[in-house]
């Protein structure tokens, strides 16, 4: 009896330190967070898959689903007709990797020659955090090309049926510049930065004017006095060869400095 009422206390004894740690483990971890990504060209992507944050394995890409909606459409909702795009969900599994902001952005890169891709986020600096239900649309995505269909391009008879679309192309895209636009600009990065730094120059255009104005009027100034920049600049090599050559000197001068401008203040208080 009295074995018996000892197994029931270690059980009861278990069950309360197992409801302890789940109290105290209770908060809700940072990881485990799913994020929706649209892609125009989900290329290479697998179910398991690695999502990386900044460079660094976060996670994995889970789920791959197709939409219409307005994630899809390149900034215009009201685009007819709609246009399709895949929608990648991913799950962060690891800890510290969650804080994805309203500018975050996204793309697929190639992991190794041999066809294995993964999802790179940046997760953005906005003070604004990324609604959970928000998906990060295709205007902040971009999908990379892969290596050996350019290679395969260059091979026969690709590269005959290359030529010939590339001959049809200008009838094929006349009536739709704008969407031919917005992919390239969607295709690569770096020309959406090189768009916002033209625009950043565009809103500066009174100061860039100003700077040219400036410099033309210090360039007629230089050249009318070539000659004493010409001596300044032999005088200021000599005399940097002169102090090299003093180099301890000056430094005891600067480390004396500080005390010296201490005494001198009391000094010229006293003279007035």
């Amino acid at each position: 009896m009295i074995a018996r009422l000892t197994s029931i206390a270690a059980v009861l004894i278990g069950c309360a330190a197992v409801v302890l740690m789940s109290a105290a483990g209770g908060k809700p971890s940072e990881s485990g967070k799913t994020i929706k990504i649209a892609f125009s060209n989900a290329f290479g992507l697998t179910e398991g898959g690695d999502l990386r944050v900044g460079g660094v394995i976060a996670g994995s890409t889970d789920t791959f689903d197709v939409s219409k909606g307005p994630e899809c459409q390149l900034g215009n909702p009201n685009r007819t007709p709609k246009r399709t795009c895949a929608i990648v969900t991913a799950k962060v599994t690891e800890p510290g990797f969650t804080s994805f902001r309203e500018d975050a952005t996204c793309s697929i890169r190639q992991q190794s020659l041999i066809g294995e891709y993964y999802v790179d986020c940046q997760p953005g600096s906005s003070k604004k955090v990324l609604p959970a239900s928000k998906i990060i649309p295709d205007t902040k995505t971009a999908s990379t090309i892969p290596a050996d269909l350019v290679g395969d391009v260059l091979r026969r008879p690709y590269r005959d049926r290359l030529r010939l679309i590339i001959a049809e192309l200008g009838t094929g895209v006349a009536g739709r510049p704008e969407d031919i636009a917005m992919l390239l600009h969607q295709a690569h990065p770096g020309l959406r930065a090189t768009d916002r730094t033209l625009k950043i120059l565009a809103n500066q255009t009174e100061t860039i004017k100003n700077f040219i104005a400036d410099s033309d009027t210090v360039v007629a100034q230089l050249e009318a006095k070539k000659r004493d920049v010409a001596r300044w600049i032999r005088v200021a090599g000599r005399t940097a060869e002169i102090s090299a050559t003093r180099r301890a000197a000056i430094a005891e001068g600067f480390r004396k400095l500080p005390t010296f401008l201490d005494e001198l203040q009391p000094t010229m208080a006293r003279l007035g």
